[in-house]
């Protein structure tokens, strides 16, 4: 009875595991093909794909490791369950086009190696109790987290807008200075990897 209870738990976190692997590598692949996949011409509302050096409006601290980044993805695993969050902030993409400005969104693909971290007691404590899950949960967790830092030399693929930028100082009536985002859309993630 004990030999087939311990084989039943050891084929559930098995499982666990392998399914984790399969999910993260297919998204991987998938975040992968759509950068590879866009032109990088600038045509307001194109699909394109931009490749430059990642510049700071704010940043905000990565949850587990600490590090300064404009987005993060961290995955937690308890055991055979796990729980994800998302988060970015606005930034500018240094391009050869110049600089573009790359919209925050709720989720995108993050085509980047994750770094597996086991942390001290109290991060894992402080990030998953307000999240509703238990001590004990807390207590053998271990992360993946992928940042997106500044400075890095990334890859974007995204919906190309055009709009006005706010006026500094007297213009004139022909003077419009445009200012060129990429977003995504309902359609469109936005999708962020190595070059």
């Amino acid at each position: 009875m004990e030999l087939l209870l311990l084989g039943i738990v050891g084929l559930l976190v098995t499982g666990a595991v392998v399914g984790n692997s399969v999910a993260k590598s297919r998204a991987y692949v998938v975040a992968r093909k759509r950068l590879r996949s866009a032109p990088q011409e600038l045509v307001d509302g194109a699909l394109v794909t931009l490749i430059g050096k990642v510049r700071a409006i704010e940043t905000h601290p990565a949850p587990i490791s600490g590090r300064p980044c404009v987005a993060v993805h961290v995955k937690a695993f308890m055991g055979p369950t796990w729980l994800t969050r998302f988060a970015m902030t606005r930034f500018i993409l240094e391009t050869p086009h110049g600089e573009i400005f790359v919209e925050r969104v709720d989720e995108a693909g993050l085509a980047l190696p994750a770094q597996r971290i086991r942390p001290r007691y109290e991060i894992s404590h402080r990030y998953l109790v307000p999240l509703g899950r238990t001590l004990a949960e807390a207590s053998c967790a271990t992360f993946e987290e992928t940042i997106v830092e500044v400075g890095a030399t990334v890859a974007v693929y995204g919906v190309v807008a055009t709009e006005l930028a706010p006026p500094s100082g007297e213009v004139g009536f022909r003077d419009s200075n445009r200012v060129v985002c990429l977003r995504g859309t309902p359609t469109v993630q936005l999708t962020i990897g190595r070059v």
